[in-house]
């Protein structure tokens, strides 16, 4: 055969991986399967995986629970329509279990919990939904409060941990006098009658790392498990907001490598307790930084900590100004902040989505089906590494997604309409 007439698949394997590596994940879903060759490049050879996760962009990952779907929403592709041009969302993924949550993504696996406090039952399963590909945790002791985690995943070193941090023995009282001195009691949110009291001791702190059959306990939690919010990972570290104010610190972390917790300090005019809803903890430039949306009315800060760990270097980096897009602050307060492939990512319950561009000062308005929960979105590396490279085969068993949903769906249930675009 001539070398002009030659087929995509007769090329050599490195040229045909250069091609492959570069195409977009649904359009590399969609070789898969058009040869057994392809698919097994693509989808069973680790070297290409690994490879692949390496050029992979972060995609803005949004869960259906009611369809146990979600869809990955390219930033760099998906939301540059035309103005009012309505664009298909593919491809569609099914996720392994219904009734468990996306909670953490973490280098192209995802955290998903089940939690049911009535009856004292919270579970965890680490996914790599790209794959079709799913382990269950060991369970534990029931749990009858709500449990924070966080989720580690190192691709070099296979290395894969889940922290869980609850409060395990706690009481509800209507008068703060009625706690004794050796109880602590939770901050007095303005939206409840009553307030929670628990000792010290009961803060309790559990660390799974693959290999091993169970979790192991922590020593001590310096800090309540309910007063923190705003995950925000960093190198090997997660970090998260705390108002907590028996802990003078605005930040708080814990160290997959020491197995050790920390804190640190925020912007000097920041303060607690009820803080959750003005300030969101995320990293801008691979810099430790808090979103301020109690600014004013009229704008959103972002201050950056320069040098990591020294409370002197905040600085008020950007300042974006919220009246571009012609709609009331408050009635697009959002209910989770990212930052991706360098933009400020806002998603709101009504399911409009902003996009700004730090670098540009330039902004986009998606429209996207609403958005049920906050909770529902986060920022997710896609991976075709498998599940077993991190788990290995001692103690977890790598399942499949049930064969009826196990390929990813090359079909659409849902969209994107680009509403406008704005300068700030």
């Amino acid at each position: 055969m001539a070398v002009g007439n030659r087929s995509l698949i007769e090329l050599p394997d490195l040229s045909l991986e250069c091609i492959l590596l570069n195409l977009p994940l649904f359009s590399l879903l969609v070789c898969c399967s058009l040869s057994k060759s392809l698919f097994d490049l693509i989808l069973e050879n680790s070297t290409f995986a690994k490879n692949h996760f390496a050029k992979s962009e972060p995609l803005l990952m949004i869960h259906s629970p009611s369809r146990s779907t979600f869809h990955l929403l390219d930033m760099n592709v998906d939301v540059m329509p035309a103005l009012g041009e309505r664009v298909d969302v593919k491809p569609i993924f099914f996720l392994p279990l219904d009734g468990y949550t996306v909670t953490h993504s973490c280098n192209g696996f995802v955290l998903m919990e089940y939690e049911n406090m009535v009856d004292g039952i919270h579970k965890c399963i680490v996914s790599n939904p790209v794959k079709g590909e799913y382990t269950k945790l060991p369970e534990t002791e029931p749990l009858y409060r709500h449990a924070k985690c966080a989720f580690f995943y190192n691709p070099h070193e296979n290395q894969l941990k889940i922290l869980r941090l609850f409060i395990s023995l706690f009481c509800y009282t209507q008068d703060s006098d009625e706690s004794s001195d050796s109880q602590e009691l939770l901050p007095e949110s303005p939206y409840n009658d009553f307030t929670i009291a628990y000792s010290e001791e009961n803060r309790m702190g559990e660390l799974f790392v693959a290999g091993s059959d169970s979790w192991e306990s922590l020593d001590t939690i310096p800090f309540c498990p309910d007063t923190i919010y705003s995950p925000c990972h960093l190198d090997k570290v997660t970090h998260w907001l705390c108002d907590d104010d028996k802990d003078e610190n605005f930040i708080v972390f814990f160290n997959f490598e020491s197995h050790t917790f920390g804190n640190l300090t925020g912007p000097a005019h920041m303060v607690k307790p009820y803080v959750n809803e003005c300030y969101d903890l995320t990293l801008v430039h691979e810099s430790l930084s808090v979103i301020d949306f109690d600014a004013n009315m009229r704008e959103f800060q972002i201050w950056k900590m320069n040098e990591y760990g020294n409370g002197d270097s905040w600085t008020l980096s950007y300042v974006i100004d919220t009246t571009v897009w012609n709609v009331q602050r408050e009635s697009c307060m959002s209910d989770e902040n990212f930052v991706c492939n360098g933009d400020i990512v806002v998603t709101c319950s009504d399911g409009r989505v902003f996009f700004f561009d730090l670098v540009n000062r330039t902004g986009r308005l998606v429209n996207h089906p609403p958005i049920q929960l906050s909770s529902e979105v986060v920022i997710h590396i896609p991976s075709l590494i498998s599940l077993k490279t991190a788990v290995g085969d001692d103690n977890l068993k790598v399942l499949k997604v049930p064969s009826r949903s196990a390929q990813a769906g090359l079909f659409a249930h849902s969209y994107i309409e680009l509403l406008a675009t704005f300068s700030w």
